[in-house]
């Protein structure tokens, strides 16, 4: 099975399962909160991170659907994140998957607010399977992928080194925790909803971080190269702001290099994943991606 296949079974029950969890949050004042979560998860979004974690549900037990709650709890945080990171105290950025950012569209308070309680709604969705060791698992990658070693720290990082030189050293720190936290966690979690074991788990997050390497610098290479239309946020942003990107540090054609090194280091772990190929096409999708 490919991934644009596999994506084309199981992103209806990404929406759907989202669409669920969303529609439970509010009453009177809050309807307000209620519509800004919800335009900052249900307007678009290529939701890899959720089929990531069913697709490696699925290569270790057959059972994507296992992974629902989980999968939809690291798609949840990668929305906060983004609204976060939108603010104007971070990114100040006005438009996100083509439309105005959260805080442009509601106002910056509601915003923040948002932000805060879709990290809550995740956790929430996490325990939709109760307190078992399975879910306690779970909840324990996916707040390592939050905090200070994960992209609350990398998003500290991005912050205080724009400006500075972009040595590889600093954009390698930065997204491994800004970005390849979480992705790594959504293949961990994806696993564990499995039932794999903790040698499995782990193998499961290896490939996780390089697949979120070869996604961040695909990301950095279109923000590079890429116009405004394509790219559905601001081309060449990064590079006016002085951030500390791949392409900054080493180069495209660098950049383009450690891409596919990523690449293959992650289908080396898929083959040892026993993968049938799904595995290793969502990793070649995180280089080749349009947008």
């Amino acid at each position: 099975m490919t991934f644009e296949e596999f994506k084309l079974e199981w992103q209806p029950a990404i929406e759907s399962f989202l669409e669920r969890v969303l529609d439970q949050q509010a009453e009177g004042p809050a309807e307000a909160l209620q519509e800004a979560m919800r335009y900052a998860v249900l307007g678009g979004g290529k939701r890899f991170r959720p089929l990531l974690a069913l697709a490696m549900c699925r290569a270790v037990c057959g059972e994507p659907e296992r992974a629902l709650p989980a999968a939809c709890a690291a798609e949840l945080i990668h929305c906060f994140s983004l609204v976060h990171d939108d603010l104007p105290c971070m990114d100040n950025d006005d438009l996100r998957r083509g439309m105005p950012t959260c805080h442009v569209k509601f106002g910056e308070a509601t915003a923040l607010l948002a932000g805060d309680a879709l990290l809550a709604l995740a956790f929430q969705c996490a325990l939709e399977g109760g307190m078992s060791d399975p879910t306690l698992r779970v909840l324990s990658a996916l707040t390592r992928a939050v905090g200070v070693q994960g992209m609350v720290g990398g998003q500290v990082g991005d912050m205080l080194f724009q400006g500075e030189e972009p040595t590889l050293e600093r954009v390698n720190w930065i997204h491994s925790r800004k970005t390849g936290a979480l992705i790594s966690a959504a293949a961990e979690v994806g696993a564990i909803s499995g039932g794999a074991d903790d040698e499995r788990a782990s193998a499961a997050a290896r490939f996780g971080a390089e697949v979120g390497l070869a996604f961040q610098i695909r990301d950095d290479l279109l923000n590079e190269l890429s116009p405004t239309a394509q790219i559905g946020k601001s081309g060449g942003s990064d590079r006016e702001r002085g951030k500390v990107t791949y392409p900054a540090a080493v180069g495209v054609e660098e950049a383009g290099r450690l891409m596919l090194e990523a690449v293959e280091r992650a289908c080396l772990v898929a083959r040892s994943l026993e993968d049938d190929g799904l595995l290793r096409d969502i990793a070649r999708s995180a280089a080749d991606r349009s947008a």
